[in-house]
């Protein structure tokens, strides 16, 4: 995990990353980004296929993280699957 520097705020956008994790499984990578707002960005992308998800969720405690991660490892596991 990662935790950069605070940055400036801009227009629109989150102040900065609070947390961010990259997870990766043959060709396929996710990465997960969280907010100091509690705001999550998922990004997962399979290179092999050129196949690109996007999803926004919100975490109000750390109780929401394995269901926000779930879909993010279900399609990192499908390399696992396919091999």
């Amino acid at each position: 995990m990662q935790q950069p520097a605070p940055g400036t705020a801009t227009k629109g956008r989150p102040k900065a990353t609070a947390v961010s994790l990259t997870l990766e499984s043959d060709e396929r990578l996710g990465k997960l980004f969280v907010w100091e707002s509690g705001s999550a960005s998922l990004l997962f992308i399979d290179s092999q296929t050129e196949y690109t998800w996007q999803d926004e969720q919100v975490i109000t405690s750390e109780n929401d993280l394995p269901r926000i991660l779930a879909p993010l490892i279900n399609l990192l596991e499908g390399s696992a699957d396919q091999g």
